[in-house]
This record gives C-alpha cells, structure tokens and sequence, in this order.
C-alpha cells in the first residue's frame, strides 16, 4: 500500500497516459493474499504504471471479485502478469488450505501451528497469510528441540534446563518422555505419532502443559486429532495440501 499514493499521486502530476490495463478476478472464494505484493511489483516494474488495490491482503474475497487493476503500457503489463498470477494462486491457494483445515474444527477448542516459513521472497507474505486466515505461527526464534535429541536424556535436560523463553515447544516420541517433560520447565510438549491409547493417557497427565499433535494429517483427519484433547496440531506436511487458486487476468482498454 505504500507505493499506491505516490503512483496516484505522480500520474496525476505528470499526466501519464494510459494505453491499457487489466484486473485480477477471484474465481472462487477464500481469504485474499498477495495484493500487497503484486503492488509492489507492478509498481517497480513501471512506475507509471497505476494501481488499483481492490481488496486488501485478509479481506473475504468471493467468486467474481476483483483484487487489484493496473493500468499501464500494454508490453509492460503482458510481460508480468503471469509472474503476478501466480503469485496470487500460491497465496490465495494457503489461504484456502488453512480455511479448509479451520473448518474441520470450528466448534473444538483447538488451533492450528505452521513453523515459520522461508521461502526466498515468499517468506513474510506465505506467514501473513497463514496468520489472516487464522493460522498461528511458531517464530524461527522459539525454541523448538527435535525428538532426536532424547538420544542423549541427559543432554536434553542440561539444555532444557539452560532455555530461557516464554514458550518452549519439545518433541517427544512416547510416555516416558511424555512424563519427563511433564515436570520440567517447557511449555509446549509436541506428541508425535502417538497412539489413540497414548494420547488419551496424555489428556488426563499433562500437568497443565500445552499439548501439541504432529502428525500427518489431512482434512478428514483433522478433526479426529483435535478431539483427542490437543491444545494445537502441526500440520507437518502443509505445503503438500496446498493446490493453486484459481485467479483470472481480464484485459480492458481505457
């Protein structure tokens, strides 16, 4: 949004002719992402290239809506607009995906963790948009120790033991590592692949831990998970459950 007053702003000064233009169409309904980037990469592309933000990155977007229009130079916007397009179809395609799985377990008293993501440019646009979907992230900055290191017992207390965070989230892989951590000072303990046996045994000892289920899980799956009394799920293999959105490039003429 930030580029969109000056882009304004100077075609009005300089009068800038505009030879064509187009709008991107939502051609189904989700949560709209990537409107802030594309803005800016059409507004770097061309700087006289005018913008139009129809909806805002988290805005409900139905079938039919327009997310943003540009009007510019005809080779400019041709040369682009599939990077754009696709730009909008991975985004609104994350969106979609974590509604589907926030759908699953509307009525339960759970949420749903993604790690933070780092995809080269991608990055802070894929985690907003898990976050205005109703996602949660956990930060590159939360310690997160890996199931392996129990290897070691006594080397995962010592470490434990030197943790200094608000919330720290462990792995664990059965109920004697379950019920170590119990009594020391993690905050979050991630189950992972446990038994219906097991995770019933965890909701009634966890000694007001917060607990997390890492599993494989899909849309059908989900729900059962969230019933098992876990606080949050991880939905490990996330990004396989992403399909592309579709979104729709319309060309107009001034």
């Amino acid at each position: 949004m930030k580029y969109v007053d000056e882009i304004l702003n100077n075609s009005k000064k300089h009068k800038i002719k505009v030879e064509s233009g187009g709008a991107f169409i939502s051609k189904g309904s989700t949560i709209a992402a990537g409107v802030t980037l594309v803005s800016e990469i059409l507004s770097k592309q061309n700087s006289k290239n005018i913008i139009y933000q129809i909806k805002e990155d988290g805005d409900l977007l139905k079938r039919g809506d327009v997310l943003l229009s540009v009007r510019g130079a005809y080779g400019d916007i041709a040369s682009i607009k599939n990077d754009c397009l696709n730009i909008f179809s991975e985004l609104c395609g994350v969106s979609l995906a974590v509604q589907k799985f926030k759908q699953e377990i509307k009525d339960l008293d759970c949420q749903i963790l993604f790690f933070q993501n780092n995809l080269p440019g991608l990055g802070e646009y894929y985690n907003q948009t898990i976050v205005n979907s109703g996602g949660l992230i956990i930060s590159n900055n939360t310690p997160y120790l890996s199931a392996n290191l129990w290897d070691d017992v006594d080397s995962m207390n010592e470490l434990l033991d030197n943790l200094d965070a608000e919330d720290i989230f462990v792995e664990v892989r059965n109920i004697e590592e379950f019920n170590q951590l119990t009594v020391s000072k993690c905050t979050h303990i991630v189950c992972l692949n446990f038994t219906d046996e097991d995770l019933e045994y965890i909701r009634y000892n966890n000694n007001y831990k917060k607990i997390v289920i890492k599993n494989n899980m899909t849309f059908p799956s989900i729900r059962s998970f969230a019933k098992k009394g876990a606080d949050y799920l991880i939905i490990n293999n996330f990004n396989s459950q992403v399909k592309k959105f579709d979104i729709d490039f319309s060309y107009f003429t001034k």
